[in-house]
């Protein structure tokens, strides 16, 4: 018979844990909190990662963010969804010069990465969205900008904070080492330099191709069993700003207004249920409610990348 220390043995388990700070922390302190831990026979203790900047931090109501997001959801963030990598930038305020951090996260493992990110003084590798410190409509910063791909490298256009000049980031997604934190990128200064080692054998013709049709049409899907989001699928290239702000979605009976987060995929468009505004972190806490019924709809004044419009909304009630 095993006696009672065996049992307990046994029963032993492994218990993670998320810890969320409302600051800023640096290596030091990283491992000041490490270090602390190891008492209680600490496994791992993965890096510490920022969430989008907001006006008030998931968690901690009470709180109204420091850095100044005017009134924005989030501060100047822009997502691109490749494969198994999503590539996002956002303005790093702690500069006087609002830098831009460009992050890479890979959705098999979850792991982040800062690809592009200056040093303390912005010395080094300090760049800018070509239009991120412009001032748009209503007094807001201007957060699009055209990113190129080609299959699984991704092309930016930054201007250098410190030479003064436009140039073209690649990040060749592949091939980025998620275990080391430094940038990982390259500096296209431009056509001659990307097309340098592409050669063209014959040029027997030239056509024009169309690649948007003259009608865009739109298809708004959601799976029966999922709270948590739906899909709009396009058969045309969009401009994503024009299409964003002619999505609502709300409570058929009660017509209040529900939050998303969107993320594109060339001509699809995930929409991400977020009742807390542009803050979610967890994908469980903030979503449909069950037996719930909602309109989800798209302005008919939707553009396509020619700036041609939908024409008609495109309505769909949902009930989760």
């Amino acid at each position: 018979m095993k006696t009672f220390k065996q049992y307990l043995t046994e029963s032993t388990k492994e218990h993670k844990f998320t810890l969320i700070f409302c600051c800023d922390l640096d290596e030091v302190e990283e491992n000041r909190i490490e270090t602390f831990l190891s008492k209680y026979d600490l496994k791992t203790m993965s890096k510490t990662s920022t969430t989008p900047i907001t006006k008030n931090p998931m968690f901690f109501n009470n709180v109204t963010n420091s850095k100044d997001c005017f009134e924005m959801l989030t501060c100047s963030i822009f997502f691109e969804v490749l494969s198994d990598y999503i590539v996002s930038n956002h303005i790093d305020f702690n500069h006087s010069q609002k830098p831009t951090i460009v992050t890479v996260t890979r959705i098999s493992d979850n792991k982040t990465l800062k690809v592009v990110k200056p040093n303390n003084n912005c010395s080094l590798d300090c760049f800018q969205i070509d239009n991120s410190n412009e001032i748009g409509e209503n007094g807001l910063y201007s957060t699009y900008t055209k990113w190129y791909v080609d299959e699984n490298t991704i092309y930016i256009p930054m201007y250098d904070l410190n030479a003064n000049k436009n140039v073209l980031i690649k990040i060749v997604l592949d091939a980025l080492d998620f275990d080391n934190d430094g940038n990982q990128y390259t500096i296209v200064s431009n056509l001659d330099d990307y097309l340098n080692n592409k050669k063209i054998n014959s040029l027997t013709s030239y056509q024009t191709k169309k690649n948007n049709s003259d009608t865009p049409t739109a298809n708004i899907f959601h799976e029966s069993n999922d709270n948590k989001s739906l899909r709009i699928n396009f058969n045309n290239i969009m401009d994503y700003k024009s299409v964003e702000g002619s999505i609502s979605i709300s409570d058929n009976s009660t017509n209040n207004n529900i939050s998303f987060m969107p993320f594109w995929n060339n001509k699809t468009l995930h929409l991400i249920i977020d009742t807390n505004i542009g803050s979610t972190q967890d994908f469980n806490e903030n979503v449909f409610t069950s037996g719930t019924t909602y309109k989800v709809t798209l302005s008919g004044s939707a553009k396509d990348s020619d700036g041609n419009t939908i024409g008609s909304d495109v309505v769909k009630y949902i009930t989760p």
